[in-house]
């Protein structure tokens, strides 16, 4: 039998309240669905119920909205489930409408230079120095980061979704990032997906997609130190990986700087990184 996700309450932007009828002979549902949510970013605050059989949610309404939230939280249940929409709600047919959950992938791998993390456990990401230098990034974080802002339309996608929970294990501050970097102008899908956000004064172009056509595109690597020339070695090296690995995603970054009306740059791009993803929906 499938588990039963219906809204209990008025739904306003930024909160949302739930009935969850069909784990009633589970004892921890509760906790374990506030962990799983938990992950997630744009999700201030998590109450499950199992007196009541509900579970209220506050929400960044710019990340989520009634449909997304569902289809996330029927994910984390990991059961078959079902949406039911008020009785004679709006565009529903006999008080139900139904919702096709999309697969979450999994952040197995993430690698940078030859720097490569395996994601696919908790556990915080490897830093040399415990207070960074001001000026060093890190291009693991960097690769998260991107992996986390860059998606095709209004709301994250499932991989953006994924690279969130990916970075919010690992303790880096997915909240923040949503914050400080706002989205401008709408995505462009080309040889690779292109999206911009402006921190502030910057304008930046982030670019996600197969190995080959962002490569293409990019003439240095970020490592800790900066920016350096993408070598014409290394470019072979990080190309054969797409062959060796599947399901393989690249990221890369471009700031536009004071940029008012975002451009998709031509070339220039800096490489931050690839990870690879697991679709099956397990996670160790």
């Amino acid at each position: 039998m499938s588990i039963a996700i219906q809204p209990v309450a008025q739904r306003t932007p930024g909160r949302l309240h739930l009935a969850i009828r069909g784990l009633e002979a589970d004892p921890a549902w509760d906790t374990r669905l506030e962990s799983r949510l938990g992950e997630l970013p744009g999700l201030h605050a998590i109450c499950a119920s199992i007196a009541s059989g509900s579970l209220l949610l506050r929400y960044d309404p710019r990340c989520w909205n009634t449909e997304s939230l569902v289809e996330a939280i029927g994910r984390a249940i990991g059961r078959p489930w079902r949406f039911e929409a008020p009785a004679g709600g709006p565009g529903t047919a006999g008080g139900r409408l139904a919702i096709v959950a999309e697969a979450t992938p999994v952040i197995r791998q993430i690698c940078s230079g030859d720097t490569c993390v395996d994601l696919s456990r908790s556990r915080p990401m490897p830093s040399r120095h415990a207070t960074p230098h001001p000026f060093e990034v890190d291009p693991l974080c960097c690769t998260l980061r991107i992996g986390a802002l860059c998606y095709p339309d209004a709301r994250p996608d499932a991989i953006a979704l994924a690279f969130a929970a990916a970075a919010r294990r690992s303790g880096l501050p997915v909240d923040a990032w949503l914050q400080q970097y706002q989205p401008i102008g709408a995505p462009v899908s080309g040889p690779f997906l292109t999206c911009f956000r402006r921190r502030g004064s910057q304008v930046l172009a982030l670019a996600r997609g197969r190995m080959a056509p962002v490569l293409d595109r990019c003439a240095f690597i970020q490592d800790r130190q900066g920016c350096h020339p993408l070598d014409a070695a290394l470019r072979h090296r990080l190309e054969g990986e797409e062959r060796r690995l599947s399901h393989l995603v690249a990221f890369a970054y471009r700031p536009l700087l004071f940029q008012q009306s975002p451009q998709t740059p031509v070339d220039d791009w800096i490489f931050a990184g690839f990870a690879t993803l697991d679709w099956s929906g397990s996670q160790n």
